[in-house]
């Protein structure tokens, strides 16, 4: 699965990935595969925001990293502590996508849907209503 560069996104968002004990942030786009991660989201809109992460690996297969409908308040960055993670195999170029909308939103099916649907190039164009997102990748080694 690619992702169309530059996709729009209808909400202000952001994500990053921030080693949870040393604050270093993957910024560089290179992690080593053991490397620990936390999520860092930010809602830059007027509205609250129900939100999930995907993850895409290298070879194309498509996770959920978080629980359940989490939700974000407008205006605000959340650093989630409660979900740290670590880089693995394969190694390759991972994409973390924050999907997030104005509903609650089954992020397994979207995931899913990534999975089967060889047309679909992002999950904006498989949402049935707006959709804010943000990709980062990050080339484990």
């Amino acid at each position: 699965i690619e992702l169309v560069g530059g996709e729009h996104s209808d909400f202000p968002l952001t994500l990053e990935l921030v080693d949870p004990f040393k604050g270093q942030r993957f910024t560089d786009g290179l992690a080593a595969a053991e490397d620990e991660f936390m999520f860092v989201v930010g809602n830059g809109s007027a509205e609250e925001l129900y939100f999930n992460v995907l993850k895409v690996t290298s070879d194309g297969a498509t996770a959920v990293c978080l629980p359940g409908e989490l939700k974000m308040a407008a205006m605000t960055v959340m650093t989630l502590t409660d979900y740290v993670f670590k880089f693995g195999e394969p190694r390759g170029v991972d994409r973390f996508i924050l999907v997030a909308g104005r509903k609650p939103f089954d992020a397994y099916k979207v995931a899913d849907m990534l999975n089967r649907a060889v047309r679909v190039k992002s999950p904006k164009s498989i949402a049935p209503e707006k959709v804010g997102l943000a990709v980062v990748s990050v080339a484990v080694r």
